[in-house]
């Protein structure tokens, strides 16, 4: 099919924020609360790795905070930088995941959002992973990590179905797949978007690995985290576990 520049076409960038978006984020009143918890004060500087398409960026740089995004999809940096362009107090949009991640004592919170520690699929990578974060976390820095709760989400499966949404102006059909593996411990969802107009397609697939609840409790107690905390969600004040995501949250001794 030939498209003229007036033709919207499909995007990585705008099939993620019209399907998974959110409007107005609900991290940024926890994320909030929690700064305040742990005297997190002043000069505040976040890093969000795994921006995504910098959802969070204007939200976290509107309280003050300097804010810096990180992503290793080429596709998501370039939305980041357009949302950081126009966004004051967001200071750089850099490429990288965890293993890139060599900052010492740079960020007083560092938050993973939306599965970026369960896309690492080996306990290694995990390990290594929280031990960059624990180096790069100023002394009493806090670090939030969010995720599936594949054991509740296991218990309580049911299949995916599609659904719709417009996308920069196009009606776009999201058909969501899974395949799990329980033996390898992986889960791999595939999502494949249509316009039910044009015939466009485009496919994302995401591997997670299936990390049992007190597994990641145990590994930020063993990169060195203490006062670690699950949330069942973002919303709750209570520590649980209860349900199909899981909030965890440690911080660096002074």
């Amino acid at each position: 099919m030939e498209r003229g520049d007036a033709v919207p076409t499909l995007s990585f960038g705008g099939c993620y924020a019209a399907f998974y978006g959110g409007s107005p984020p609900v991290e940024v009143p926890f994320l909030t609360r929690l700064a305040r918890s742990f005297d997190l004060a002043g000069d505040l500087r976040l890093l969000d790795i795994g921006c995504g398409t910098g959802r969070l960026l204007a939200p976290l740089a509107a309280l003050g905070w300097r804010v810096v995004g990180m992503d290793p999809q080429p596709e998501n940096l370039a939305e980041a930088r357009r949302v950081a362009a126009r966004t004051a107090g967001v200071e750089a949009i850099v490429p990288g995941g965890f293993g890139d991640l060599d900052g010492v004592e740079a960020f007083d919170m560092i938050v993973a959002v939306g599965d970026p520690w369960w896309y690492l699929l080996t306990a290694a990578a995990r390990a290594d992973a929280l031990l960059r974060v624990h180096r790069a976390l100023r002394r009493q820095g806090v670090v939030v990590l969010e995720g599936p709760n594949f054991e509740w989400i296991l218990d309580h499966y049911r299949e995916p179905h599609p659904t719709e949404a417009d996308v920069n102006g196009i009606r776009v059909r999201r058909v969501p797949r899974h395949d799990i593996d329980r033996a390898a411990g992986t889960w791999t969802h595939t999502d494949r978007f249509s316009t039910l107009a044009q015939g466009d397609e485009l496919t994302m697939v995401h591997r997670f690995a299936i990390i049992p609840v007190t597994e990641v409790r145990s590994a930020l107690d063993h990169a060195g985290f203490d006062a670690v905390e699950l949330y069942t969600n973002w919303a709750s004040a209570a520590v649980g576990r209860d349900s199909a995501r899981v909030v965890a949250v440690g911080r660096r001794p002074g």
